[in-house]
């Protein structure tokens, strides 16, 4: 019952593909390596976007110029959509292996900021100390000379 229709949608479908192919468009040859390359019946599909195909499945009602396509073109759309393929396996193992050496340089900066913030909490730590002594000998120093100038006013306020 949908048989009609389906036919005319793939005639349709075939026409338009036909018009893309021979007119030379970047969208027609890519729709079609894609189509040849994702499906087994290449032959088939050819046929039917050159109007040759007379299946009744995908028949085109070729009513311009067409665009013949031979077995060793349907070979080279296979073999330059596989070395896309290729490419981009390729670019994409770059990108991953960047991507884990860039991990690796912020885990190795990480690692050496932390080390320099432990270095600094120990010299943080240390100074501290350190004032802390510095307060005690100059309350020392201080009480020393307190004492003295204390005694020294006794003894001169003695004497007299």
């Amino acid at each position: 019952m949908n048989e009609p229709n389906e036919k005319i949608e793939h005639r349709e479908l075939s026409r338009e593909l036909q018009k893309l192919v021979s007119s030379n468009s970047e969208l027609g040859s890519r729709l079609l390596s894609l189509l040849l390359v994702s499906t087994g019946n290449g032959k088939e599909i050819i046929q039917a976007v050159n109007g040759g195909g007379s299946d009744g499945a995908s028949s085109g009602a070729g009513g311009g110029a067409t665009a013949d396509y031979t077995e060793a073109e349907l070979a080279e759309f296979r073999r330059i959509e596989q070395e896309k393929k290729r490419k981009n396996t390729e670019a994409s193992a770059r990108f991953r292996v960047r991507k884990k050496q860039r991990e690796q340089e912020k885990l190795a900066t990480l690692k050496q900021l932390n080390n320099q913030i432990s270095e600094l909490y120990v010299t943080i730590d240390r100074l501290l100390d350190e004032n802390k002594f510095l307060k005690l000998r100059l309350e020392e120093v201080n009480e020393k000379k307190s004492q003295a100038l204390l005694d020294n006013l006794r003894r001169r306020h003695g004497s007299q």
